[in-house]
């Protein structure tokens, strides 16, 4: 048995039949891009999916991701199996989890935005779809694992309605203290050339798997594995979680991942490396955190500054109007009182100030004319004196003289 925790045992079966490594992959993701970007050999990786170390992020706990990876090569084999380990976690309230995860296998090329979990309704293929959210528990129409088989011809509400599927409880929540990143879940599945599909679940990694789900022929075209490709989709609405995958591994035989010959080992992982996962996947959760709240922060910025321009709008054509009306009637009102009584009663201040200036004018113009005659008068006096004194003076020398 794999005890959940630090130190977990996980089983590491060998197994029968080849390994298909164009279509298979597991951690740890070592490989970079030309842009120094981890990368999953084999796979186009797109949307908002992430590549880390340790997993392979299909959708983080947040609203409205779309995320997948899709095998560049197909299949080009007539039966196959595989086996899914993956982890689907989040926060909160299990009522506002989901949405899903999908494993399609089909000749149709993944589509983010597609209606059928991100693939279009005329898909031509497999899907096996895990389906993490409530919606529709109580009337008996939700599956937890959901198989659809359309051959090109069937619509979305006929691949609906005509699903099989079975009842399975993946999710992990990362509230509880119990939590760490050894709690995984497994899925296996197998379609061999005749079209019969079984598949299995062991919804916590214990090595106890049951049947989901069995289904004899299908009406898929004989062959259609050759041009197949294999994809895995996750996607996420109102409803949100963290779906991580750590391996899916494709076989060429239908006992490749389910062979009763199989022999299981225990082999126990250090307990560096799982502590290095949690750090990983904790670290990338403050990442996420943060570029959330940057990307809300924004949002506030640019819904604030357009509320101030509309204000700004709005201010400016009430009062701006408003102002503009009142200076035209205070000038109305002013031009009034200017044209009429007041305006005469400026001109008759106008005219007495005239007459005051003008009479103080004149006066002092009057008594500026009567002081410039004073000396005049005085040098014509004093002249006057001066020839008396000289008539006298001569008067007295011509009598003493003639006497």
């Amino acid at each position: 048995m794999c005890i959940t925790g630090i130190g977990c045992l996980f089983a590491v079966t060998k197994v029968i039949g080849a390994l298909i490594e164009s279509c298979s992959f597991s951690v740890p993701f070592d490989q970079h891009d030309a842009r120094g970007a981890r990368r999953v050999p084999g796979f186009k990786v797109d949307g908002d999916a992430s590549v880390l170390s340790n997993f392979l992020r299909l959708t983080p706990d947040k609203q409205n991701q779309r995320g997948y990876v899709e095998s560049v090569k197909t299949f080009s084999g007539e039966q196959l199996s595989f086996s899914l380990k993956f982890r689907i976690s989040g926060t909160g309230d299990v009522r506002e989890s989901g949405d899903a995860l999908g494993v399609w296998i089909t000749s149709t090329t993944s589509q983010l935005d597609g209606p059928i979990y991100g693939m279009p309704s005329s898909f031509k293929g497999i899907g096996i779809i895990v389906d993490s959210s409530r919606i529709g528990l109580h009337q008996g129409k939700h599956k937890d694992v959901r198989l659809l088989i359309n051959d090109g011809t069937r619509d979305e509400d006929d691949l609906l309605r005509d699903s099989v599927g079975c009842s399975a409880t993946f999710r992990f929540s990362e509230d509880r203290d119990d939590f760490n990143v050894g709690m995984l879940s497994k899925l296996r599945f197998s379609i061999g050339s005749n079209g019969n599909l079984a598949l299995e679940v062991d919804t916590r990694n214990l090595g106890r798997w049951r049947t989901c789900l069995q289904v004899g022929k299908t009406e898929l075209p004989e062959g259609f594995l050759r041009d197949a490709r294999i994809s895995l989709v996750g996607k996420t609405t109102t409803l949100h979680n963290n779906q991580d995958v750590l391996s899916f591994e494709v076989y060429d035989t239908l006992d490749g991942a389910f062979s009763d010959a199989a022999v299981t080992a225990e082999e126990e992982i250090d307990k560096i490396d799982l502590i290095v996962h949690r750090l990983e996947h904790d670290l990338f959760a403050v990442r996420d955190k943060i570029q959330s709240a940057l990307a809300l922060l924004e949002e506030k910025e640019v819904q604030s500054e357009e509320r101030i321009l509309v204000l700004e709008n709005r201010l400016s054509e009430k009062f701006g109007e408003t102002l503009q009306q009142r200076i035209s009637k205070l000038e109305r009102e002013f031009g009034k009182l200017f044209t009429s009584s007041l305006m005469d009663r400026l001109q008759t201040l106008e005219k007495k100030f005239q007459g005051q200036i003008a009479e103080k004018v004149n006066k002092r113009i009057s008594d500026a004319s009567r002081l410039w005659q004073w000396p005049f008068a005085i040098l014509l006096i004093s002249i006057l004196a001066i020839l008396g004194f000289f008539y006298k003076t001569y008067r007295q020398i011509r009598k003493s003289h003639l006497l």
